[in-house]
This record gives structure tokens, sequence and C-alpha cells, in this order.
């Protein structure tokens, strides 16, 4: 429904959720059933042709996998660490809440917030004055998330033409830019105990460029930065980076497209703690990866929600620019 510059969007849906899991070995059966109404509001409040405003909140559930509840699904390593499955873990249930004040219809300042009523995480349980620890999945509740976000683009025509930039089509096969990603980021859980008394918070810094060649070759790279801090129950021991190049040409008008790729992947170092035990991760797969890829495309699709923004950004089109 519009009402002058705003226009607002609602849903609802009635979900009637139960289950049930039984262990015959312990003679064990836990049910549950969760009738819930999951509203869904968007509003979108349009200040001039270039600047908007966006608010959405939504919530959802989520079951945990099967691989996570069943209790005999475990695994025996040695005789200092197992896994096993938790049966008594419960769905886990989202409030999200969002704004975005969109500029040009690609510079975003954004704020997010999520209250998570449960969540099952992974974690390691032993006993006291015991070295033999098992893997398994445990509840935590009241998780509060913040967000915080800056993303925009900076065109190399935009430095080359000024102004003039904006009066021509935009398309961004046959743009050279950059583009930034800035994100702080919080997670607080209530019912987890942390180390140093509190949670720390973490940065995400990520930079995408692309560079248009000769020969219709188009050069594209992407670098990922993640700060020390604390994600869910995990510490950050040290920060995270990742970094990918790649070099794409299209063929039979585009259908065809072959891309060489080089990807550094993450190493990570990750701890966390459990009551009488902590945990040191540390992980590194196959470092430096190349890959050519082949990519054949027999006719265009557009899903719904595609044509929705695609039909939504003709809307806004104005003073000069035009969106594609």
């Amino acid at each position: 429904k519009k009402f002058g510059k705003l226009n607002v969007t609602a849903g609802v849906r009635l979900e009637d959720l139960n289950f049930k899991s039984s262990l015959l070995q312990k003679d064990t059966t836990v049910t549950g059933g969760f009738p819930y109404i999951y509203p869904t509001l968007n509003l979108l409040y349009q200040f001039n042709p270039v600047l908007s405003m966006t608010g959405r909140y939504s919530r959802k559930v989520a079951m945990p996998p099967y691989s996570q509840l069943d209790p005999n699904n475990n695994g025996y390593f040695d005789r200092y660490s197992s896994s096993t499955g938790n049966q008594f873990l419960k769905p886990n249930f989202y409030d999200n809440y969002s704004l975005t004040l969109s500029a040009f219809n690609y510079v975003n300042l954004g704020a997010n917030y999520s209250y998570t009523k449960n969540v099952s995480l992974m974690t390691l349980n032993t006993l006291p004055d015991s070295i033999a620890s098992t893997q398994t999945f445990t509840n935590y509740g009241n998780i509060s998330s913040y967000n915080f976000s800056l993303a925009f683009p900076v065109p190399f025509g935009l430095i080359t033409k000024g102004k003039e930039f904006f009066k021509q089509p935009m398309d961004l096969d046959k743009m050279s830019f950059l583009y930034f990603y800035i994100a702080y980021n919080r997670q607080i859980i209530k019912d987890y105990v942390y180390p140093d008394g509190h949670s720390n918070p973490f940065w995400v810094f990520v930079v995408n460029g692309q560079i248009v060649l000769p020969l219709a070759l188009r050069l594209n790279a992407q670098y990922f930065f993640l700060t020390k801090g604390t994600f869910q129950i995990y510490q950050v021991e040290q920060p995270l980076q990742f970094w990918l190049v790649d070099l794409t040409r299209k063929f039979m008008k585009d259908k065809l497209e072959f891309t060489v790729e080089a990807e550094r992947d993450v190493k990570q170092q990750i701890s966390f703690s459990t009551p009488n035990l902590k945990t040191n991760f540390s992980n590194l797969n196959d470092g430096l990866t190349f890959w050519f890829k082949l990519t054949y495309r027999f006719g265009e699709f557009k899903s719904k929600e595609e044509t929705q923004i695609e039909i939504e950004k003709k809307e806004v089109e104005g003073g000069g620019i035009k969106v594609k």
C-alpha cells in the first residue's frame, strides 16, 4: 500500500511446528509444539528520486538439523574424544530488524538488530578432572546481534567524468569500479559465561574491484578482512584474511563464459570455553587454489524477486540516473 512517499508491504503466516524425539536405549522421549505467527513488515520512504530509507521486520524459525538432534549419530575417535547428538535441542527463533538509508540506489548506510530466543551451537563437554571430551550441540538463549554497515562503490568513471557520469546508463559488466563494505558487529549471549566477562566486537572490511580490459576481458578481485573478536561463543584469536582474483571472457553473445581464478583460503585460529574446558582450534585448507571454469547459459531466467527489484529501480529513476 502506498501513502504518498511511503510504501508499506505487510505479510503474516501461521506455522504449527510439532516434533518428537525418542531414544529407546535410555527410554526417553522429547516432544513439543510451537504454533506461532510470523509477521513481516517492509517500509520504503522515498525522500526524492535519489534518496530513500527502508525499514524491515521479520520473524523466523529454524529447526536444528537432524544430525545435531539424533543421539544415535555419534562417533568414537579414541578414549579421549567422542561425539554425539543432543535430542533436547530446541527450535531456533529469530526476530530481525533493519534500517537502511540508500543514496543513488547503490550507496547504503545500514543498521541491523537481531534477537534470537534460542540457538544450538557446537560445544565440547568434559567432566571435572577428566581429559576425555565429547563434541555435541548445546542450547543457548537470549542472543542479541548488532550490526552497523556502510557500503559504497567508487566507479572509475566518476573520477574521470565527474557529474557527467550520472547522466549515462550504468552497466556493471562494462564498468570499472571499486566497491567498499565496512561493518561493525557485536553479539551478546546472556546465557553464556564469557571467559573475560564480556563479548568483544569485531569489524569486517571487504573490497571488491572490477577492471574492464581490452579484448572484452574482465578482471575481478576481492579482499576480505575480519578483525579479532567474538562470534557467538567463539573467540577469533587472529584476524581472518581472504583474497580472490579472476579473469573472465564471454563468447557466443554472452552464452559461454570462461574464467581463470586464484583463491587464497582463510586460516582460522579460534577458541571457545565451556565448563572445565578451553578449546583451541586452528585450520588451514589448501592455501592457494587455482580454478578453471567454463559456463554455458541456455537461456535467461528471472525470479519473481529479481523482476520486482528491477521494477522498483525503474520507479526511482530520476535526476538523469538510469539503472540497468
